[in-house]
């Protein structure tokens, strides 16, 4: 489900494992492509692995999705 695979990427990023946490980031978006929350795990992940043209790539996808004003803006001083 959405749900579980949303929350192992969460817990395997908090655990240093930042691969596991876009494998399961992507298993996210194969079930729900509109998931920005699994965007923004993605990119958080690439920054910890690192890959930067990838975690920019994610972010700006994850700034397209996000409605509220605030979570763009942050979003947009990361880059």
């Amino acid at each position: 489900s959405v749900t579980i695979h949303y929350s192992l990427g969460l817990a395997f990023s908090k655990a240093g494992k930042p691969e596991r946490a876009i494998e399961e980031g992507k298993k996210v978006l194969s079930l729900n492509p509109n998931s920005k929350e699994a965007c923004y795990l993605i990119a958080i992940a690439y920054q910890d692995v690192p890959d930067f043209d990838e975690s920019i790539s994610w972010l700006e996808r994850y700034m397209s999705m996000e409605t509220d004003d605030t979570r763009r803006k942050a979003a947009a001083e990361m880059l």
